[in-house]
């Protein structure tokens, strides 16, 4: 393959010009410190240009992103158990294990129901699990992100930084007028940090329909990043760019997805990161 960033690669296609044989770009999403500590000496070592999509809400105060609030709340709690009715997640009673071998699905139930609401009842969810859970004890949680000065870092090393909405919520359960705010806001705040425009934009967490895809192509997107697994043939949507997600598992299992989904060339949106 030939590494090209997403942006450049978009940018060569609407001029008219070929991209080159196997193209392949290289993606990472929501603005963590190691994309700057771990990932960046890794590519410029193999000179592999890259994109990176940050969520732009607390930039400035190094604030965690949401899901990683709830991991924190939920292993550093000193209870053993929550009913997920108490805190607004289930219309009945539901006792989840916070401690022992059960907790790290208790963890995954509670934040796939946090995808599965409207972002606003999700922050209110958010602040009853506060309230519930207490502070979290004894834990620190690898979770750092970019600082807006270390994103200018990076973008002076030649990485392409797009948008990725303010507060990463399901833009499925979005309405329209704040959807638009989420990536217009997002887009404004990076275009004025980087004194750059900025092109590309990442659903969070792959959320996406077709309004969404609408207003990618009304605020003046070049494209827009799905987690539909897949290769994007001459027939792709621009506003719905396929990637093949890195599955949290060893390189064998990455080689097996990469290949696959080469090979078939399908949608597969259950892959979503």
């Amino acid at each position: 393959f030939e590494i090209i960033g997403v942006g450049d690669a978009m940018r060569r296609l609407r001029e008219g010009q070929p991209l080159p044989a196997r193209a392949l770009s290289i993606t990472f999403d929501d603005g963590y410190l190691d994309n700057l500590t771990r990932a960046l000496p890794v590519m410029q070592r193999y000179r592999a240009p890259f994109s990176l999509y940050v969520p732009t809400g607390g930039l400035d105060e190094g604030q965690m992103l949401w899901w990683d609030r709830v991991i924190a709340l939920l292993a550093g709690t000193s209870r053993q158990e929550l009913d997920l009715a108490d805190v607004g997640l289930t219309p009945h009673p539901e006792i989840v294990s916070l401690k022992g071998v059960l907790a790290p699905a208790s963890a995954e139930r509670v934040l796939d129901l946090l995808w599965s609401v409207c972002p606003a009842t999700g922050g209110q969810v958010i602040t009853e699990l506060e309230r519930a859970l207490g502070p979290a004890r004894g834990l620190t949680l690898d979770a750092a992100r970019l600082s807006p000065q270390q994103i200018r870092d990076m973008r002076r090393e030649g990485v392409e930084i797009g948008a990725h909405s303010v507060t990463h919520p399901n833009l499925e359960l979005t309405d329209e007028a704040a959807a638009r705010r989420e990536m217009q806001v997002s887009r404004q705040t990076l275009e004025n940090l980087l004194q750059e425009p900025v092109t590309g934009f990442a659903y969070p967490g792959g959320r996406m329909h077709r309004v969404a895809q609408r207003l990618t192509r009304e605020l003046g997107f070049g494209y827009a990043l799905s987690t539909v697994s897949g290769i994007n043939a001459p027939d792709y949507e621009a506003t719905r760019l396929r990637r093949i997600g890195m599955p949290d598992a060893e390189l064998p299992d990455f080689r097996r997805a990469f290949s696959l989904a080469l090979l078939r060339g399908l949608s597969d949106t259950s892959l979503r990161f």
